[in-house]
């Protein structure tokens, strides 16, 4: 007003109004959602945990450099607590998740293949490491040391980790530095990097470095909702994971039982395939990927993929499947590439035949409870 002769301009006039409004659309968010917290239901169903009514109360954190494609725009959203409408902490300690030490700014695709990595990062325990490409791995593995996990990560497919998505649970040092810059990286994710690493990593300008903070997730796997845009069609909302069921808790259903050496290779096969794509197998050994059957619209597809994949080094190996076996044909495949294990769902009208084609085969198959389709 001091400045502009006691009058303010019509756009900036606008720009007060939305403020104001923004402000008060928030405040009352937060009551409504509090409120809809409050209401007793008397009932035991599920989908009551479902609001009535949903607001999604967003800030831009960022301008990507683009979106799924060069020619598309895109933006980087937090969500604001619902406790406070105030804006999300866009800090080190708040959002996002990880500081970005170096390289060229994000783009979506960025964005979400990081958000897949850590995913994975945060169920396969440590030392532990991922590459991925396309938001899908191409290569995990846990091993003796971070080092001994890259190379066995790295191994599964060198030529689909180029280009990739790379992630490690511990610190990186200059030596694995070196190793990884060997190939052509994207973005490198890690709890710290030491400063003769750093110094190595910054001869790759464009390469994207990332400190995360926070590799084990502070959210229950029941309070995770995730939503999904179809547009016309309108949204759903669903529960994003259930709580892991432990390999304890798996059944075996055939005569031969699994071989307690392998009872490692089951959890880790277990807690990659739940991450990949519908149809999804997972062939793994010695705490490592083999081969991987994504994406495909038949399983028996993604089952010889995977085998083709993993090659000789699938024979007493691990095969987990996202989904029930709906024929025998897939435990033929396994049998014919010696497979050890089958770990799957169960929960097939096709379950008795399937059973049956594991005990002639001799291979011991073991029933999770838990389908985990990922579409």
């Amino acid at each position: 007003l001091e400045s502009n002769d006691k009058r303010l301009t019509m756009s900036f006039r606008k720009q007060l109004a939305y403020e104001a409004f923004v402000r008060t659309a928030r405040y009352d968010h937060s009551i409504s959602n509090y409120l809809g917290g409050c209401i007793e239901t008397g009932s035991g169903d599920l989908h009551k945990r479902l609001p009535e009514c949903l607001t999604l109360n967003l800030r831009k954190y960022q301008d990507l450099r683009y979106g799924e494609n060069p020619h598309q725009i895109a933006g980087w959203y937090a969500l604001v607590s619902s406790e406070s409408c105030s804006a999300p902490v866009f800090s080190d300690i708040g959002f996002p998740p990880f500081t970005q030490l170096q390289g060229k700014e994000l783009s979506s695709n960025n964005v979400t293949d990081v958000y897949a990595l850590v995913k994975i990062l945060r169920d396969i325990g440590s030392p532990g490491a991922c590459i991925i490409k396309h938001n899908n791995p191409c290569g995990v593995a846990l091993g003796k040391s971070i080092h001994n996990a890259f190379e066995k990560a790295y191994k599964t497919d060198p030529v689909s980790a180029f280009g990739g998505v790379y992630g490690l649970t511990e610190p990186v040092d200059a030596s694995l530095a070196s190793r990884i810059v060997e190939s052509f990286v994207e973005i490198i994710l890690a709890p710290d990097f030491d400063e003769s690493a750093l110094r190595i990593l910054a001869k790759k300008k464009n390469l994207r470095v990332l400190r995360h903070h926070a590799l084990k997730s502070s959210c229950k796997a029941h309070e995770v909702w995730h939503m999904k845009d179809l547009q016309d069609f309108g949204w759903l909302c669903e529960q994003d994971a259930e709580d892991p069921v432990m390999p304890a808790q798996f059944r075996c259903v055939t005569e031969q039982a699994a071989d307690s050496s392998l009872a490692g290779d089951v959890a880790f096969a277990w807690s990659v395939v739940t991450h990949l794509t519908s149809n999804a197998i997972l062939v793994a050994k010695d705490l490592s990927s083999l081969g991987f059957g994504i994406g495909q619209t038949s399983r028996i597809a993604s089952v010889e993929i995977a085998l083709k994949q993993a090659g000789v080094a699938a024979k007493g190996g691990v095969l987990a499947s996202d989904g029930f076996f709906p024929q025998v044909d897939n435990i033929d495949a396994a049998a014919k590439a010696g497979i050890s294990v089958i770990v799957q769902p169960g929960g097939s009208l096709k379950d008795p035949g399937v059973i049956a084609a594991c005990n002639q085969a001799g291979i011991a198959m073991l029933f999770t409870g838990q389908r985990c389709f990922k579409h």
